[in-house]
């Protein structure tokens, strides 16, 4: 590690942690005053999850959790060091104020009252309407794609703010994936990217809450389809790694500019200002919510992505939960997901309104 590149590091006001060899070799000031208990030359993997101290990628995005708090950490990768430089994120409570109890009740109303319409209409439109049905299918469209924003919101701040319990049960991961893929890739086909799930496993049994990360897969394949050409291609793939499960989606769609990459796991916190009336629809919650969902679990997300070339996201589950033993029961066949419902929820930003004609309530 060259000692030339302390004085440009410490001008840097966020916490730089340079690791080499599975080692702390640089640490800045503001690093020095945000863990006072660590020194350089002190192990890599008690504060940092080996996922990043090992990934090859020259630049990616994660989290880490230091001390209680949550950083934001951009990573990169220069003559085999990497440095991260360490923005802390707002806290839980602070993130409430976004959006207030009273804001989201009444969007939850303007939720009901939608479903609501659609399904009376459904029920008392002729079968020769042709017209209104196209627009039933938009109002159901439009509900769906509210009860995305609105569930995926609802379940982040549940996620940092430590009141959404796990439902641990075994669950195949092969047969996961296996199923949201083929669904995805039915919805989807000969309007987006095509679709490609891939493994070497026959089976991997892990103790996870099968709905949770049935959603973060959902969400993960719901952005690559969104940013990837109709010629592209989107692959989910599946590896055990170790006592871990490494589930990955990567694309070759436009990329994330390096502008934003700081931000993709808080983007929906920002005020609402004019920049962001020409935004991509979605409100930037997935990513956070796929985060949180990881770490829930006591795992990791890394994100890596080049403009203009595509987005790799690795995330690596453990396959048991801390003190818990073996289950007595595994998730009856058929019953691990949510449904259809959750496909068209979380993909009403890529599918047409037609998909939505005859979408009863749930």
């Amino acid at each position: 590690m060259d000692n030339a590149l302390q004085p440009i590091l410490e001008l840097i006001r966020d916490p730089i942690l340079a690791l080499a060899d599975g080692r702390i070799a640089l640490m800045n000031a503001a690093a020095r005053k945000a863990f006072p208990t660590v020194r350089v030359g002190d192990g890599a993997f008690d504060l940092i999850p080996d996922l990043i101290v090992f990934a090859q990628a020259e630049q990616f995005i994660s989290t880490v959790k230091i001390d209680g708090v949550r950083y934001t950490a951009a990573a990169t990768r220069m003559d085999g060091t990497l440095f991260l430089s360490l923005t802390p994120e707002a806290s839980a409570a602070e993130n409430r104020g976004y959006v207030s109890d009273g804001l989201m009740s009444g969007m939850l109303t303007a939720l009901y009252n939608i479903r609501l319409s659609a399904d009376r209409l459904h029920d008392t439109l002729p079968s020769g309407e042709a017209s209104a049905r196209t627009y039933l299918a938009m109002l159901n469209h439009s509900y769906y794609s509210l009860l995305r924003r609105l569930r995926d919101l609802n379940a982040l701040y549940a996620l940092n703010e430590g009141s959404m319990d796990l439902m641990l049960r075994r669950v195949d991961l092969v047969k996961l994936c296996t199923d949201v893929a083929s669904s995805t890739a039915l919805l989807t086909r000969g309007t987006c990217a095509r679709l490609e799930f891939s493994t070497e496993l026959e089976t991997l049994t892990a103790c996870m809450d099968a709905r949770m990360v049935e959603h973060l897969i959902l969400n993960l394949l719901s952005n690559s389809l969104k940013h990837t050409p109709p010629d592209g291609l989107v692959r989910l793939k599946l590896a055990q790694r170790a006592s871990n499960a490494l589930i990955s989606v990567s694309d070759n769609g436009s990329g994330i500019p390096p502008v934003q990459l700081k931000n993709v796991f808080s983007s929906f916190q920002n005020r609402l200002d004019l920049s962001m009336l020409s935004a991509e629809p979605g409100g930037g919650i997935g990513l956070g919510l796929c985060r949180a969902i990881a770490e829930r679990h006591g795992g990791t997300l890394i994100l890596e992505s080049r403009e203009g070339e595509g987005t790799d996201v690795r995330v690596l589950l453990p396959l048991s939960q801390p003190g818990v033993g073996d289950l007595e029961s595994a998730v009856p066949e058929g019953e691990w997901n949510s449904g259809m419902s959750a496909i068209l929820t979380e993909l009403s930003d890529l599918l047409d309104s037609d998909v939505y004609a005859d979408c009863d309530a749930d």
